[in-house]
C-alpha cells in the first residue's frame, strides 16, 4: 500500500508513513483479519500513440 501511494503523490500529496501511521495499523489489522482489502475506487487508463 505505502509503495503504491508513493507512486501517485497527485492522489495523496503529503503523504507520510509517520504522518498516517495509525490509518496504516488499522488497514494491516483489517487485512490480517479479513485476508483481503476492499477498494471501490475507479480507474482507467488511457493510451495515445504517435502517428505521425
Amino acid at each position: 500500500m505505502i509503495y503504491y501511494v508513493k507512486q501517485i503523490p497527485w492522489e495523496y500529496p503529503n503523504f507520510s508513513v509517520e504522518k498516517y501511521f495509525d490509518q496504516l495499523l488499522a488497514l494491516q489489522a483489517e487485512l490480517n483479519e479479513q485476508k483481503q482489502l476492499v477498494n471501490n475506487q475507479h480507474r482507467f487508463i488511457i493510451l495515445a500513440k504517435n502517428t505521425t
